[in-house]
């Protein structure tokens, strides 16, 4: 703790005390280490990251979607074909 208040010094920064506790003894979802569950950690990068990583999902399942949208259009269109088909032949 001694050598982060110094590189503090050093730095000219100021911390929190709970940003004190977060560097020195990490991060964890849901809480910081040494002070509980009732103190929450700052937002990181990771919600960041969480959310670029859904939107990249949702994409990928809106074009999985439309390429079977498409299928199934093409589907039916055949089986009209094959419907009108067999009617002309009868």
């Amino acid at each position: 703790m001694d050598a982060f208040q110094r590189k503090c010094d050093l730095e000219g920064k100021t911390y929190t005390e709970i940003e004190v506790y977060s560097e020195i003894l990490g991060k964890k979802s849901g809480y910081v280490r040494g002070l509980g569950r009732t103190v929450k950690p700052s937002p990181s990068s990771t919600l960041t990251t969480q959310s670029s990583d859904l939107q990249h999902q949702l994409a990928k399942a809106r074009d999985e979607i439309e390429a079977m949208r498409a299928a199934r259009e093409k589907d039916l269109q055949e089986l009209a074909k094959k419907q009108a088909e067999m009617e002309a032949t009868l």
